[in-house]
């Protein structure tokens, strides 16, 4: 796999006070499969490599009462924000929360709507 593609334990949003500051000035974009709130780093407070994005996921148990699907769903959104990081903003910061889901999306679905709402937040270059 080629370094740069490669997700790093820095381009993971881990502390409260960072989802909270994305979603109080984040970009606000929903779809069927999950909300995305969008902003810069700086304004998250996250210390992290200014050349890469980060990430933070949120999957709630209204979303699956099971955790491992509620662990496959992270892990699809995780590889989709790893393969295409290179073609979002080096700076930006996104936040994910699924839906609460009737059934299950298929990847390619998934990927889709993450893209478009990603361009419709900004972060896509």
């Amino acid at each position: 796999m080629d370094p740069k593609k490669r997700l790093r334990l820095d381009q993971r949003l881990r502390n409260q006070a960072a989802f909270k500051n994305l979603v109080d000035t984040g970009t606000f974009a929903r779809g069927v499969f999950f909300y995305v709130w969008a902003g810069c780093q700086d304004k998250v407070g996250q210390k992290a490599k200014k050349e890469r994005p980060v990430i933070g996921i949120i999957v709630s148990r209204r979303t699956d009462p099971r955790a491992t699907k509620r662990n496959i769903l992270k892990r699809r959104v995780r590889e989709i924000f790893r393969r295409n990081q290179g073609s979002l903003k080096s700076g930006s910061a996104c936040l994910v929360k699924t839906r609460q889901l009737k059934e299950w999306p298929s990847y390619v679905a998934m990927e889709e709507e993450l893209l478009a709402l990603f361009k419709k937040t900004g972060t896509w270059t």
